[in-house]
């Protein structure tokens, strides 16, 4: 099960092997579902995408209660999973419709704030709200080419390139750092702060090697057969967000518009994908919104 990622599916009742990647398992299944799963959000009414949000928000919040919490891992980790990455999904359709519109940097700090209020008080389902509607501003914010907040620093975007091999580097460090307390007679509720540190320095040197001799090449390899550009970008390090992206600096246009929200709520305008083919480079990236016009009604 744990070779096969499936060990988060129900198939298991226990923790085995590097525990942490229950996590990766419970994403895979996501992974899998996600092709259909966004076709379907795409194909539907935009104030129907509108009502999913709290509908995930409610089914978070109800499995908080029934089981006094959402630290839910491998036995039942889908129950959390699911709505929370449907409503990843529906946010990730909303954000261009209002990211010209909205003060993108307050709802990031209200997001932070709230998370941080309700992490101390224990409440899971309210930090939930809180990192989504962070994550929210933080996506429009880069929506609109707004000035990056977090990414212009140096530190915490190379922590972020790392973040994956350090999640799963944390496992062998706890147990380095906890069979070296035994051996010391040391307990880590009496020395908190220094079995902290220990497992901090143990797995960010790990992350370090793993990334470099591991994750770096692997990805760039697999890379090359897709988009031989981007792999050349993650060989360098530097991999950007979209073509064409303004270099570092330079001004960036507004592109805020008077109502730009209201053509896509108001019916029957729908999420569609637009067609790729026929259209310049840089608009088969991904979204993209209509340049003419007061502001972008229904896709064409």
């Amino acid at each position: 099960a744990n070779l096969f990622l499936v060990q988060s599916w129900g198939v298991l009742h226990h923790l085995a092997w590097n525990y942490p990647s229950w996590s990766i398992s419970t994403e895979w299944i996501g992974y899998l579902a996600f092709p259909l799963a966004m076709v379907g959000l795409t194909m539907m009414d935009a104030m129907v995408v509108v009502a999913i949000l709290p509908l995930c928000f409610f089914t978070v919040t109800l499995v908080a209660f029934l089981f006094h919490g959402l630290n839910l891992t491998y036995a039942w980790s889908l129950l959390r999973f699911v709505p929370e990455f449907a409503a990843g999904m529906a946010t990730s359709l909303l954000v261009p419709s209002l990211a010209d519109e909205l003060p993108t940097l307050w709802i990031s700090i209200a997001g932070v704030v709230i998370a941080a209020l309700f992490a101390a008080s224990g409440h899971d389902a309210m930090t939930v709200f809180g990192l989504w509607l962070m994550l929210y501003g933080l996506a429009m914010h880069a929506d609109a080419e707004r000035r990056p907040l977090i990414g212009g620093i140096a530190p915490l975007h190379a922590l972020g390139v790392i973040s994956y091999a350090f999640y799963m580097s944390f496992a062998v460090a706890e147990l380095a750092t906890s069979q070296f307390f035994r051996r010391e007679h040391l307990t880590a509720l009496a020395h908190g702060a220094a079995f902290a540190g220990m497992m901090t320095v143990i797995t960010l040197a790990l992350a370090i090697v793993l990334h470099v001799v591991i994750e770096k090449p692997f990805r760039t390899a697999f890379t090359r057969r897709l988009d031989p550009r981007r792999a050349a970008a993650l060989a360098d390090g530097a991999v950007p967000l979209q073509r064409g992206a303004a270099p570092a600096g330079a001004p960036r246009p507004d592109r805020r518009r008077p109502g730009a929200w209201r053509g896509v709520f108001s019916p029957p305008s729908r999420f569609l994908i637009p067609p790729l083919q026929g259209r310049p480079p840089e608009a088969q990236t991904g979204w993209h919104r209509p340049t003419t016009g007061a502001g972008p009604g229904p896709p064409p």
